[in-house]
């Protein structure tokens, strides 16, 4: 181990609610097991397992809304004063005076887990056609209408995005000292965008492998997995269409919550396939392994450039084969014909397919199961994990 480190961690929320707030509760873990420390600075509360969230840091608090960089300055100044960090992992924040204030005082590796610093959408795909963005942030983003943003979180009414404030935080993530992606693909999405290749770690995401093996998907089940936020870039309306044409019996369990539920419950009326799908919502992560037990398959229909997608190698360290699109970071973990299948293009019948092709033939199913299994052991543990995030962390403050 090298000598252990100070890290002032910084996230969008407290709690428990996606795959961004589980990989922040994970590095936080699994760097404190190998003796460093953590301290937290959070934008928001979400109200799932928020006392479970804090145990990996040694403290947590809010960061002040509405501040300007002298405002920020003085912030983290006392903050420094007070947990006396050696580096800042800044996973996400929306706040630019704040960023500005954190890079000029602590030095930062910002952690790039999603397009939000050089997509206006966030998306990192059209609005009308939901086709893959290979742009860099510019003028054309204006051109193409993608200034106007998702609608806000409980209503209707877009967000529109303004450029000239995009920039001036993506600026602000090109002075940090160095950046983190979790795949090839998000590396080239920084440096299409600005950033020097050799100042980027590419750290992959990880999951604990649970010691016990899980038992291999079974000949009877015909349980399809759906895990994550659903919302419209993850793809359920595709997936609910996919159940509506497969040549196999199966039914569909999905978990999680946002704000496409409703849409795709009504969706799943409309396609007369309710008997055949559960909304289970929000649960426990470490509840989820009943889940992935009597799978048969987990889905993964992502539309958008996806940076890695956790709940991928979940599934893979718990035996169970993945069918998603190539979109984005998942090929760096799903190989095709191995721990799963790449739908040939993004449709639902692509998507039913190769859903089909598992359900029909459980021994591949199997395979790629045990062979998942063994790849996540291997690439995606938090051993390995550990050692490639103590190396990138130790490289900035033994620089700073």
């Amino acid at each position: 181990m090298t000598q252990s480190f100070r890290t002032l961690t910084i996230g969008e929320s407290l709690g428990f609610l996606g795959g961004l707030e589980q990989y922040v509760f994970q590095v936080a873990g699994v760097l404190k097991d190998r003796g460093h420390k953590h301290w937290l600075l959070y934008e928001r509360t979400t109200g799932n397992g928020e006392e479970n969230y804090k145990s990996v840091f040694e403290d947590t608090a809010p960061i002040p809304p509405n501040g300007n960089l002298d405002f920020y300055r003085e912030f983290i100044s006392d903050i420094c004063a007070k947990w006396r960090p050696d580096v800042a992992l800044l996973h996400k924040t929306r706040n630019t005076p704040f960023l500005e204030a954190l890079v000029e005082r602590v030095p930062t590796i910002t952690i790039n887990q999603d397009h939000f610093i050089y997509c206006l959408r966030e998306t990192r795909y059209f609005p009308v056609n939901r086709a893959i963005c290979t742009l860099p942030l510019s003028w054309r983003c204006v051109a193409y209408g993608c200034f106007v943003g998702r609608p806000l979180r409980h209503g209707f009414i877009p967000k529109f995005q303004s450029l000239s404030a995009r920039r001036r935080m993506l600026n602000a993530q090109r002075r940090a000292h160095r950046a983190m992606v979790l795949s090839e693909h998000m590396k080239s999405e920084l440096v299409l965008n600005g950033f020097s290749p050799d100042r980027i770690d590419v750290v992959p995401g990880f999951t604990q492998v649970p010691q016990k093996e899980f038992s291999p998907v079974s000949d009877d089940s015909n349980v399809i997995l759906f895990v994550g936020q659903v919302i419209r870039s993850k793809g359920l309306d595709l997936l609910l269409k996919a159940m509506k044409i497969l040549k196999h019996p199966a039914h569909l369990k999905v978990i999680g919550k946002g704000s496409a539920l409703g849409a795709n419950k009504a969706l799943a009326g409309e396609l007369g396939i309710n008997d055949r799908v559960d909304f289970l919502g929000w649960v426990l992560h470490e509840a989820l392994d009943r889940y992935f037990e009597e799978a048969a398959v987990v889905a993964v229909p992502s539309v958008w450039a996806e940076p890695f997608c956790l709940v991928g190698i979940e599934a893979m360290a718990r035996s169970r084969p993945v069918v998603a699109f190539k979109v984005g970071g998942i090929p760096q973990w799903l190989e095709d014909g191995k721990t799963g299948l790449l739908a040939r293009d993004v449709s639902p019948g692509a998507l039913a397919e190769s859903i089909d092709t598992l359900l029909g033939d459980r021994d591949l199913a199997r395979e790629m199961g045990a062979y998942g299994r063994k790849r996540a052991m291997e690439e995606f543990s938090p051993e390995v994990a550990g050692e490639r995030l103590e190396k990138a962390v130790a490289k900035t403050v033994d620089e700073a």
